[in-house]
Formats: C-alpha cells, sequence, structure tokens
C-alpha cells in the first residue's frame, strides 16, 4: 500500500484536535463533579411559615380593622427561653449581688454616722443616715457610756462606739473602711474597725500615743463629727 505524504498543516490539526479533546474531557469531567456536588446540596430552607400565616390572615381582615387586632404571635419566632441569671456564672436572681471572693451573697451599703452632744451630760446624740443604699437610725439623744442606748452601745470609757445589728438591715460582713468626713470638735480619728456578731465597731483617737479619748469629753455643746462608713451586710 503507498503511503500518503502528511502536509506539515495537517499534522499541527491533528495535534490540535488531540490536545482540544484532552482539555475537552477534563473540562466534561469538571462540570459532571460540580453536578454531583449541587445535587448533593439541600434545597434552599422555605420562609417560616408564619409569614404565609400572616400574609393570609391580613388579606382576610376587613378593611377596617386596625393592625394592633392581629395576633401577636404570628410576629414572634420561635426562639428558645433564655434565662439571664444563668449568664457569666450567675446561678440565681438572689446571686446577682454576690462580690468576688469568699461566696459570699452580699450588699454594698454607704451611711455616715452623726455624733453630737447628748441632751445629759457625759451622753451623746447618734444619728446614721443613708448615703447610697445604706441604713437609717433615728437621732438617738442620751446615748451614755457603759450602755446600750436603742440601737447604739458606748463602752465604759465612751471611745468605742457600736451601731448594734438590730438597727441594720444585716449582719456586717465586712467594714470596707471608715473617716472622718467633717469634725468640728478636737482634733478625732478613727483608729479602729470591727464587726464582731454582725455589728459596727468604731475607736476613736485623737493622738496615737495618748490612745483612745472619751467621746462624750471631745464633743461638747454645739460640736459634732461626721463618719463615713462603707461596710458589707449579708444579703
Amino acid at each position: 500500500m503507498a503511503r500518503t505524504a502528511i502536509q506539515g498543516t495537517d499534522v499541527e490539526k491533528i495535534v490540535a484536535a488531540e490536545v482540544y479533546r484532552a482539555e475537552t474531557s477534563v473540562l466534561n469531567k469538571r462540570i459532571r463533579d460540580l453536578e454531583s456536588m449541587l445535587e448533593l446540596l439541600l434545597p434552599p430552607k422555605s420562609y417560616d411559615s408564619r409569614l404565609d400565616a400572616l400574609e393570609a390572615y391580613i388579606q382576610s381582615l376587613p378593611a377596617t380593622i386596625c393592625p394592633e387586632t392581629i395576633p401577636f404571635e404570628y410576629f414572634t419566632p420561635s426562639i428558645p427561653y433564655i434565662n439571664i441569671n444563668k449568664l457569666e456564672g450567675i446561678e440565681s436572681g438572689a446571686e446577682v449581688n454576690e462580690w468576688a471572693g469568699d461566696g459570699t451573697n452580699v450588699i454594698n451599703r454607704v451611711s455616715t454616722l452623726m455624733l453630737a452632744d447628748g441632751t445629759a451630760a457625759n451622753t451623746l446624740k447618734v444619728t446614721l443616715v443613708n448615703e447610697w443604699n445604706g441604713d437609717e437610725i433615728a437621732e438617738t439623744d442620751n446615748v451614755a457610756k457603759n450602755a446600750t442606748t436603742g440601737d447604739f452601745t458606748l463602752d465604759v470609757a465612751g471611745a468605742f462606739l457600736t451601731i448594734e445589728n438590730s438597727g441594720l438591715a444585716g449582719a456586717v460582713v465586712a467594714l470596707l473602711g471608715a473617716f472622718i468626713k467633717l469634725n468640728t470638735a478636737t482634733h478625732i480619728e478613727v483608729l479602729s474597725l470591727g464587726h464582731p456578731g454582725g455589728d459596727i465597731q468604731l475607736g476613736f483617737v485623737a493622738d496615737v500615743a495618748l490612745g483612745y479619748i472619751d467621746l462624750t469629753a471631745a464633743i461638747t455643746a454645739g460640736k459634732y463629727i461626721y463618719v463615713y462608713l462603707n461596710y458589707l451586710i449579708e444579703a
């Protein structure tokens, strides 16, 4: 059989055809793969059926009906109830006031203790007023040494004044601070702070080297002292 000569252009056509078939085959395979992947996808999820129900309901209403008559449940999605007290480790509403530390459920209170000269000799007139979320005890006159008068107790030396727990809205678990914010008497400082048995106890000095002073002698007629108190009580 005689051989037929092949022209250069014919070779180019043959090579081009083979390349085209190869590329087309690869492309077709990729298209088939893509189609297969699309078939695996779930069909688009329809909108909430409530929208359809709402639209049908509105269309059925007379023109004079106000929008307010549309049932509220059509506007409310089905979302799970979230108890905000469970967030951030808060387990119940009662624990909202809990401070970090020992885990005790406490409330912060700020009050001012007002000390003035009592009506009777060698006594004090004592009042507790609310500053912020604090306690209040009405003016108590003639608070004497070595005695409990109302909700206040003055020790035998007149230097330690106790605000009894009976006058507070809970047992004191910590006395965060106390300082004299107004004083028209002699130089006096609060030296010691305490909360025995849930009370508030304050000790007063004029000079540390001289020891504690007798408040009934230091606070004379027309003189007074205001003591700022910051404390925690059990919730």
